[in-house]
């Protein structure tokens, strides 16, 4: 079975950039974020400068290692902010 670009970029074949700092981040561009350990975000912004904690009820909460989170309605990731943990963010 042939893979195709859209199915490349769901996997990370556009790229993927590991991250554990406590820095905020901003004007990326992340189409998804995994979990890789339990994570708590202090910040989380979809390109529409949308917060999206609040969207998505997930402000003040752990988030368990291996949760796929992404904007809503086919927005993007531009920034964040760890509290703790780890994550992958998927290009």
């Amino acid at each position: 079975m042939a893979v195709h670009g859209n199915e490349n970029d769901a996997l990370g074949g556009a790229g993927t950039i590991y991250d554990f700092t406590t820095v905020a981040v901003s004007g990326k561009n992340f189409k998804y974020i995994v979990t890789n350990a339990d994570t708590i975000f202090a910040s989380l912004t979809d390109e529409k400068g949308n917060d999206m904690l609040a969207l998505q009820g997930i402000g003040f909460n752990t988030l368990s290692t291996g949760m796929v989170i992404r904007a809503l309605l086919g927005a993007r990731i531009t920034g964040y902010q760890l509290t703790s943990g780890s994550i992958t963010l998927i290009l």
